[in-house]
């Protein structure tokens, strides 16, 4: 476990003192801060109950317009804007037990009379409203700090009304994102905006269909891609965005024109392919599997004749990944290389369908998946195990439960196949989310009380541990900023409350992480001796099972992979101690993808030693595969040494 050093505890008190100068000076610049180890963050989505309080105006998160005495019927008539053709009332904020709300709210309008204000079933004082020449209508809310929500009628309007702005106390009106939100933003190298953008259930096809800036609220159907620029340009970070799954190719060059154009060159955007994919919840997985069954037994998908609808569906999620890829590559010519990540985001709990699927299509159909992608992705959250929906624990058994599946990374299997996976293609592993998942029914109020007691902190740092210490790069946590605690859905934020956060125990965490390098802990240390057992596919009681056999027609496939870790650079050699009954059995050796000579494997009823191949191994983590190149066998492999 990682203790916090000087320096950490330093930046927190910088971090709670930059948080007081803004209380008192309003909106300052900040330098980004450099990153001993990648931690990003997934933005919450945006609605009129979101607690991470991203924009300075409230209707870029307020709910449909509607009738005035009950604007939550989202009735109201709209023009080609999205702005009422009649009278209406709008919902601009629920906030149960939310800080940050009381104050003084201006506003303005543009109607063609001076329209009657009032506020619906909300606390508060509406006061000096007024119409200028222009028809501009500017006012004043004096609302209260223990307010929950805020809900606003708009009648004698003579034909609805435009340009609807309502500032949060502190903010001007041109002002886009509030100084608080835009302070946690800068602490993080990379954002994800798969929420913010609303990717979930998005069947965009037409770039012109996608939201607009101009839109009255974002939280209608999700930010544009304008504003999110915006945002990595004001607070220096990397943007990660979603494709929609249903997008076309002129969506997706546009989109592409637009992030070259736009973005900061000093800026990184990472390209996924819509969002879990292979997650059946979601539409865009459903949507994906039916394209994928359509092309039928005779498609590309099926180029094998495998003939499994699951695998098409994997094989489907790269192949459009890697057409994303190709189209940006054709926008960013020299520059993609330094700028675009292109990542195949695949489920972590069953990388050898969807992700051993997905590579191996690209390789076999398009090429090196490193001349397509930067890096695969995965979500390795931490649970609850078999109390995950138990009711009556007490916070400590959950933190307990916490601790437990954090220290279970240590020897997770998937963790290890899809680092060894990304290292054999020459890709980085990344997380685009990551943290504790407490959803689910039962102990809600001591699930939430867990997120912000003071042990969650050393759960999370041996969390970054393990996960660094394994090969991963960037992980992303879900989510930055604040959310909502205490219900089955998870209590997914830093804190439940952006006035908590700075010192949160995962916020207290993740800059602690973030000032610290982690030790690299997983694959087996070569030079060494290495039993064949141990490959990337074993299971749990590897060690008291048989002699490793493998051939070309096994069913685990005619390769197994070995995920090993050199201290320091040195001159080495691969060899096998192993048998076959097959004359001239040949047993082909990569490290990292490249072939470094085949081996052939003695015929015999016991073990021998095969020729050895030299390679050169570098400090850091490598996969070798050992691959049956022979038909028949199978080979018996009791060793592999890598020495």
């Amino acid at each position: 476990m990682l203790a916090v050093k000087d320096g950490v505890v330093i930046l927190r008190a910088l971090a709670v003192a930059v948080v007081l100068f803004w209380a008192t000076h309003g909106q300052a610049q900040f330098v980004q801060p450099a990153y001993a180890s990648p931690i990003g963050g997934n933005i919450e989505g945006i609605a009129d109950w979101s607690y991470s309080n991203p924009f300075a105006d409230l209707m870029k998160q307020a709910r449909a317009f509607g009738s005035p005495s009950t604007p939550w019927d989202g009735v109201a008539s709209l023009d080609a804007n999205g702005w009422p053709t009649t009278d209406a009332g709008v919902i601009l904020g629920t906030w149960p037990g939310m800080s940050f709300v009381g104050g003084t709210y201006n506003f303005s309008l543009e109607s063609a009379a001076t329209p009657t204000i009032s506020l619906v079933a909300s606390p508060g004082t509406i006061v000096n409203v007024s119409r200028s020449a222009t028809g501009v209508v500017t006012g004043q809310i004096i609302y209260p700090g223990n307010g929950t929500q805020l809900m606003l009628s708009f009648t004698n309007t003579q034909g609805g009304f435009r340009n609807l702005q309502v500032m949060r106390p502190g903010c001007t009106f041109g002002q886009i994102f509030t100084p608080t939100f835009l302070h946690y933003a800068r602490e993080l190298p990379t954002l994800r905006f798969m929420d913010w953008d609303q990717t979930n259930g998005n069947t965009t096809v037409t770039w012109a269909s996608r939201p607009q800036p101009s839109t009255p609220s974002y939280a209608w159907n999700g930010v544009p891609w304008e504003v999110d620029i915006q945002l990595c340009n004001t607070v220096g970070a990397n943007a990660w965005i979603n494709v929609p799954a249903e997008a076309d190719d002129e969506y997706i060059t546009q989109l592409a024109q637009l992030f070259k154009a736009n973005l900061r060159p000093d800026l990184k955007v990472y390209v996924e392919y819509s969002n879990e994919v292979w997650n059946w919840g979601f539409q865009q997985a459903q949507w994906n599997l039916q394209q994928a069954v359509a092309e039928g037994p005779t498609g590309e998908l099926n180029y094998d004749g495998c003939n499994n609808q699951g695998y098409w569906a994997a094989r489907r999620i790269g192949r459009q990944i890697a057409h994303i890829s190709t189209i940006f590559q054709s926008i960013y010519g020299t520059s993609y290389a330094t700028t675009v990540r292109p990542v195949l985001a695949t489920q972590y709990a069953w990388p050898d369908l969807w992700l051993v699927q997905a590579l191996q299509f690209i390789s076999d159909r398009r090429g090196a998946p490193n001349t397509f992608l930067s890096a695969v992705a995965v979500a390795p959250y931490f649970n609850l195990g078999a109390d995950q929906s138990k009711d009556g624990l007490t916070t400590t058994r959950l933190l307990q439960d916490m601790s437990a599946s954090v220290s279970a990374f240590s020897t997770d299997i998937n963790l290890e196949r899809s680092a060894s996976l990304a290292k054999f293609y020459g890709l980085t592993l990344v997380a685009y989310e990551s943290g504790p998942d407490v959803s689910s029914t039962g102990s809600l109020a001591q699930k939430a009380a867990s997120q912000m007691d003071p042990r969650m902190q050393a759960i999370c740092q041996q969390y970054y541990a393990e996960w660094f210490g394994a090969g991963g790069s960037l992980i992303n946590w879900f989510v930055m900023g604040a959310s909502g605690y205490g219900s089955q859905y998870g209590d997914w934020g830093m804190s439940d409350d952006m006035a908590k956060l700075a010192a949160a125990p995962k916020h207290e965490a993740l800059l602690a992480a973030q000032a610290n390098t982690f030790t690299l802990t997983r694959g087996i240390q070569i030079p060494a001796m290495i039993d064949a057992r141990e490959h990337t596919d074993r299971s749990p009681t590897w060690a008291s099972g048989p002699e490793m056999q493998i051939s070309t027609t096994d069913w685990q496939g005619p390769s197994r992979d070995y995920y090993v870790r050199c201290a320091a650079d040195h001159q080495g050699y691969i060899a096998l101690i192993g048998h076959t009954s097959v004359p001239n059995f040949q047993a082909e050796i990569l490290v990292d993808g490249i072939k470094v000579g085949n081996l052939l494997v003695p015929q015999a009823a016991v073990n021998s030693y095969t020729h050895a191949l030299a390679f050169h191994f570098t400090v850091g983590f490598h996969t070798i595969r050992l691959k049956a190149v022979t038909a028949g066998g199978p080979m018996a492999i009791q060793t592999l040494s890598a020495q």
